[in-house]
């Protein structure tokens, strides 16, 4: 069969190229090895979301502050079995979303596992061992990434897991070693501890979530350590069995399961990439800003890919979703779209919320960058204090002439109040322009024109104003 453009991988990259390209008139075919939605859908954000909505009802089990009575908190408990039942019922009600539209954009889906015999055919193998040519003028590779084996700590799916074989437990752990205190682990950290799990974090940097500004990671470790969680920064681990994990600070932690949530590598098994010529580094293919690779008719994106000049960017559906449409429009040719790597919106799902875009005020100092820094503490927000979620703040980052920089949020909708950062900062609006914007009250979308007010030093509910 030929095509204008076979993409290969269904995953939040994959399905939106194919998507736009049929959109745009392009004959396309989409291959996927097992189910649509890649592991955003079936194995990472959609599921753990999922959990996540589980942890924040269960975490207002006691609403005596509000006045109500009659509810006995002691009798709540979590049935993990019911849990994992409404998430894949959720996950498999959005495989067929996906699947309707694929169908609806006249799409041709191939489940098989492709492979590369020239730039321009690929064998897709089928699960019953057939093989499927496919002859594409370009092809878009996203087949994102899987997690990459730690030296001394491999996973056997028992007692020492994965996030894939956490979100399918049907009972809970009484104590959790978590290795890793990125995102996928404080989120878990968070969703264990209101489930009433004694939960351990093993991170091998100074500070949670290394990647996210200080400020976020200071206030979410006091959040942690308030609900028990235990920290340990600057540590290794050095052996883990037998229900003991050591450590390289020469802790001894007792554990029923460890939670690998250490890093993934690109997934390129059994692509043969080098039968068409692409180059990788470290593994991931490399790309330019139009999502090209150095094979003319061969784009990248998602997971799988890096661009070339930046060495980096953050491994996201949404940023995947994006390369996607850009790619899809390069190869369309009525005219070129590049990736913006600098405004992508962070969303982390612990318990309170976390919301970043832009720069950490670490890199803003690396880089020499002058900049003024508003601040605002939930605690000062009406909406807030009404719902007794005054753990929580925002701040703002911006250059001299009052361009934001970054912004960085923690608590109840922190993953909303940033998308009005992203958008002024991919639109060049300033912070004086969210000053003039009129924000409803009560409403946490506030917190977003109190710290930029604040920038300016006049934010009107902060005593002092700095």
């Amino acid at each position: 069969m030929t095509y204008d453009l076979a993409v290969i991988g269904a995953g939040p990259g994959g399905y939106v190229a194919a998507i736009r390209a049929a959109q745009l008139g392009l004959k396309t075919v989409l291959i996927e090895k097992e189910h649509v939605g890649g592991t955003c859908l079936n194995r990472g954000c959609i599921p753990t979301k999922s959990v996540v909505a589980v942890a924040e009802r269960f975490k207002e089990r006691d609403p005596a502050e509000f006045g109500i009575e009659g509810v006995d908190s002691a009798k709540a408990a979590v049935n993990m079995a019911k849990v994992v039942e409404r998430k894949d019922k959720i996950v498999a009600g959005l495989r067929v979303g996906i699947g309707q539209l694929l169908e609806s954009n006249k799409i041709d889906l191939i489940t098989g596992a492709a492979s590369f015999a020239s730039k321009d055919e690929l064998k897709v193998v089928d699960p019953a061992g057939n093989e499927l040519p496919v002859t594409s003028r370009d092809v878009i590779i996203a087949t994102g990434s899987i997690w990459r084996e730690i030296p001394g700590l491999k996973t056997d799916g028992k007692f020492v897991i994965t996030s894939d074989e956490m979100l399918d437990l049907k009972a809970l752990p009484k104590r959790l070693v978590i290795v890793g205190g990125g995102v996928i682990g404080c989120e878990f950290a968070s969703i264990m501890n209101i489930f009433g799990v004694d939960v351990s974090i093993v991170e091998m940097t100074d500070q949670l979530l290394p990647t996210e500004d200080a400020a976020i990671s200071r206030q979410l470790s006091m959040s942690f350590k308030k609900r028990g969680i235990k920290i340990f920064t600057k540590a290794t681990v050095t052996e883990a069995g037998k229900g003991i994990v050591k450590l390289s600070t020469v802790d001894n932690l007792g554990a029923d399961l460890v939670l690998v949530s250490i890093g993934r590598r690109p997934f390129t098994d059994g692509l043969g990439i080098e039968a068409a010529g692409v180059e990788t580094q470290k593994g991931f293919i490399l790309t330019d800003d139009k999502m090209r690779t150095n094979v003319p008719n061969i784009y990248a994106i998602g997971d799988v890919a890096v661009p070339g000049a930046k060495g980096f960017k953050p491994a996201l559906a949404h940023v995947a979703s994006k390369e996607g449409m850009v790619a899809v429009t390069n190869i369309k040719g009525e005219h070129a779209a590049v990736m913006n790597y600098n405004v992508v919106p962070r969303p982390i799902f612990t318990i309170p919320e976390i919301g970043c875009v832009g720069a950490t005020e670490k890199e803003l100092k690396n880089n020499n960058v002058k900049y003024k820094t508003g601040r605002f503490s939930y605690a000062a927000l009406s909406k807030a204090v009404c719902d007794s979620a005054t753990n929580g703040l925002l701040q703002v980052y911006s250059d001299e002439v009052g361009h934001i920089l970054g912004a960085h949020c923690m608590g109840n909708h922190a993953s909303d109040i940033c998308a009005e950062a992203s958008l002024a900062m991919e639109t060049g609006l300033n912070v004086r322009d969210i000053e003039r914007t009129i924000h409803a009250h009560p409403t946490y979308s506030e917190i977003m024109m109190e710290a930029c007010e604040d920038v300016e030093g006049h934010a009107i509910h902060k005593a002092g104003g700095r």
